[in-house]
């Protein structure tokens, strides 16, 4: 979803190494403004570094923003 809105990656880096220091930080740019503030914090929600603070798949069907889509 962070590369769909921003058209880049969240991580890029030249070597595996720089990669792996970048991701394990978790610090991302944020999302244009043309973009909720609520889809930032979900968006920052999927890419948390620590794995079990990550939403689950129904975490994430069961915000109501999602709800509402999938009763279409």
């Amino acid at each position: 979803m962070y590369e769909i809105t921003t058209l880049t990656p969240p991580f890029e880096a030249t070597n595996h190494l720089s990669l792996a220091i970048k991701i394990k930080s978790g610090k991302t740019d944020k999302l244009p403004s043309r973009y909720s503030e609520e889809l930032q914090r979900v968006i920052s929600w999927m890419l948390t570094v620590d794995s079990n603070k990550r939403p689950s798949i129904e975490d994430l069907i069961n915000l109501p923003q999602v709800k509402i889509i999938t009763n279409c």
